[in-house]
C-alpha cells in the first residue's frame, strides 16, 4: 500500500479500487475494499480515500461458493442422475449422470438441448404432459414418482424411474428431477413374466394330460378290478387251485390301489385346471369321523396303534352339521389317517378330534405319536409329489399327493389345512372351514 501511495503521489498509475486487509482498534481483522484518487489537499498532492468494510460481504462469498462447490460434487458424485429444468422445459443444470444415461459426451451437450422433450420418447410426451400440468398450473408442488422411457443421443429407448419436486432455481421456478436407469431390472421383469405364462400354459397342459390319461386307464382297470372280483369271489365256480385265488386276491387289491392313485391324480388335476365342481350336501361330522376311522381301523391294528376319538366339549348329539362335499371331505380325513398311522411307530398313538370356534368354524384335527416334520419341510410336504424321508424303518409307500390334494380339497371349500410338528415327537394336521358352512342344530 505504501507503494501505490508513493507511485500515485508520482503521477503514476496505480489500481483505484483495491482491497486490503485492515485491523479494528480491538485487533481484529477485517476485509476493506478502497477507493484512492490523487487530489490537492491545502495547495499540496494528497489521497483521498473511500474505505468500505466487505468482511460479511466476503465472508457470503466463500460461503457461497463453498455451497455452490459442495452441490456441484454432490451432483457429480451421485449415482442417480440429476436434471434440473425450467418450467418451459429447458434444462438449466444436469450431473454427469444424467449424461452417461442419455448417451450424451458431457453435461454442456444435456444443456445445449432446446427441451427435455429430447430426452423422451414421442409417443410419452402426452403422458408426461399430464403428468406436469398440475405443476405447471400451480395446482400442487408435492412431490412425484413415476416410470417412462427416455431416448438416449444414438435414437435407442431406455426405461426410467423419475422422482421430481418443484424448486426455486436462480430466481425462477423449476423442476428437480432425479433419474435410475431401471433398463435391466424392466427386461428382468418381462422375461420372468415370460416364463411364468410359459409355467402357466406347461402347467394346464400337463393337468389336461393327467386328467385325459386318468380316464383312459380307469376304463380298464375297472375291467381288471371286476374280473379280478369275480374270480376272488369264485362268482362262476369255484376256483380249485388256491394260488389262482391269491393272485386274483392280489390284482384285485393292486387294481384298487392303483385306481386311488389314479383318482388323487385326476382330482388334482381337475383342481388345477379349475373344473372341480363340489356336490354340496349337510354332512353329519360325527358320522363321517366314526366311518372314516372304522375304514382305516385294520391298518391301525396291524401295527399295535392305539387311536382315540372326541368331541372335546361338545357332545355327539349337539355337534352341529356341516355343509360340504362328503366325498371329498372323508377323503381328506382318510389322507390325514393314513399318513398318521403310515408315519407312526409301533405301538404309537392317533387322535383323531373336531371341535368348533366361537366364531362357529368347525375343525378336525388329527393328532400322531410319530416321526414329525421338520420346520423347515413343513411347507414342502404341501407340494405334490414330494416326500419327506425321516426313517428309513418305517414305509414311504405312495406319491406324495395326499397333503397336497388334502390342502387344495380344503380351500375348495374356503377352508384351509394346516400343520403343526416336531421332530421325533409327532404331528397335528387341523382343517378348518368357514363358519357360513356350519349349520347349528335347531332345539
Amino acid at each position: 500500500m505504501g507503494r501505490y501511495a508513493a507511485a500515485r503521489v508520482g503521477g503514476e498509475d496505480t489500481p483505484k479500487t483495491y482491497q486490503f486487509q485492515g485491523i479494528t482498534a480491538d485487533g481484529r481483522a477485517i476485509q476493506l475494499s478502497n477507493h484512492s484518487v490523487s487530489i490537492l489537499w491545502q495547495g499540496k498532492a494528497a489521497t483521498l480515500a473511500t474505505i468500505l468494510d466487505i468482511t460479511e460481504q466476503q465472508k457470503t462469498a466463500v460461503e457461497l461458493r463453498t455451497s455452490e462447490k459442495r452441490y456441484h460434487d454432490i451432483m457429480d458424485g451421485s449415482i442417480q442422475g440429476v436434471l434440473i429444468a425450467a418450467i418451459d422445459r429447458k434444462p438449466l443444470a444436469a450431473n454427469r449422470m444424467c449424461a452417461e444415461i442419455f448417451g450424451y459426451g458431457s453435461v454442456e451437450e444435456i444443456l445445449a438441448l432446446e427441451s427435455t422433450h429430447a430426452l423422451i420418447a414421442p409417443h410419452e410426451i402426452e403422458r408426461l404432459n399430464n403428468i406436469r400440468k398440475p405443476y405447471e398450473d400451480g395446482r400442487t408442488r408435492d412431490p412425484i414418482a413415476y416410470e417412462f422411457e427416455g431416448v438416449r443421443k444414438d435414437g435407442s429407448l431406455i426405461d426410467l424411474n423419475l422422482h421430481g419436486s418443484a424448486i426455486e432455481w436462480e430466481g425462477q421456478m423449476a423442476s428437480h428431477l432425479t433419474l435410475v436407469d431401471v433398463t435391466v431390472r424392466k427386461q428382468a421383469e418381462v422375461r420372468l413374466l415370460e416364463k411364468t405364462i410359459e409355467a402357466e400354459h406347461a402347467n394346464r397342459q400337463k393337468s389336461e394330460f393327467l386328467a385325459h390319461m386318468s380316464h383312459e386307464l380307469r376304463t380298464p382297470l375297472n375291467a381288471i378290478i371286476g374280473f379280478s372280483q369275480m374270480i376272488t369271489d369264485e362268482i362262476y365256480g369255484k376256483v380249485e387251485v388256491a394260488k389262482y385265488r391269491e393272485y386274483a386276491s392280489d390284482i384285485l387289491g393292486s387294481g384298487h390301489h392303483l385306481l386311488h392313485l389314479i383318482n388323487d391324480i385326476l382330482d388334482l388335476s381337475k383342481i388345477e385346471a379349475g373344473e372341480f365342481t363340489l356336490f354340496e350336501e349337510n354332512v353329519d361330522v360325527d358320522e363321517l369321523l366314526k366311518s372314516s376311522l372304522a375304514m382305516i381301523k385294520g391298518r391301525c391294528e396291524s401295527r399295535s396303534i392305539t387311536f382315540h376319538y372326541g368331541h372335546g366339549a361338545i357332545s355327539e348329539q349337539a355337534f352341529p352339521k356341516i355343509r360340504d362335499d362328503e366325498r371329498l371331505i372323508r377323503q381328506i380325513v382318510l389322507n390325514l389317517l393314513s399318513n398318521a398311522v403310515k408315519y407312526n411307530s409301533v405301538d404309537g398313538t392317533v387322535r383323531l378330534s373336531s371341535g368348533m370356534s366361537e366364531s362357529g368354524a368347525i375343525s378336525i384335527s388329527v393328532t400322531d405319536t410319530g416321526v414329525g416334520i421338520a420346520e423347515n419341510d413343513l411347507t414342502r410336504v404341501m407340494a405334490s409329489f414330494i416326500q419327506i424321508r425321516t426313517d428309513s424303518q418305517i414305509s414311504h409307500e405312495g406319491t406324495g399327493l395326499g397333503l397336497s390334494l388334502s390342502r387344495q380339497l380344503a380351500e375348495l371349500h374356503g377352508g384351509t389345512l394346516e400343520l403343526e410338528s416336531e421332530l421325533g415327537r409327532g404331528t397335528t394336521a387341523t382343517i378348518t372351514f368357514p363358519p357360513e358352512r356350519t349349520i347349528p342344530n335347531v332345539p
